[in-house]
């Protein structure tokens, strides 16, 4: 695997995108060098549109909209999350 930094030269926009695209918006994603969005929505297909023009895929996983529903709960640790208090917060 190549070193991330070897994998971003030549990315010249990026965009974070924060709900599930249409699939018109794929499309209009593909045109970044970067497009970063939430992992719960991505599929093998929207991924692969995407990537139609060499668009890099990041997926993240919002830790602080994390709750009982999720199903990667029971892997976080208490780092992964923000802090209030000394506390993990997390969005009721």
């Amino acid at each position: 695997m190549r070193e991330v930094s070897s994998r971003l030269e030549g990315v010249k926009s990026y965009r974070v995108f924060y709900e599930n695209p249409t699939p018109e918006q794929q499309l209009k994603l593909a045109d970044y060098g970067l497009v970063i969005m939430e992992a719960n929505v991505l599929t093998k297909e929207m991924v692969k549109t995407v990537k139609s023009k060499g668009a890099l895929v990041v997926g993240y996983l919002p830790t602080m909209q994390a709750n009982e529903a999720v199903s990667y709960l029971n892997q976080l640790c208490t780092s992964d999350c923000f802090h209030v208090k000394c506390a993990p917060y997390r969005f009721p």
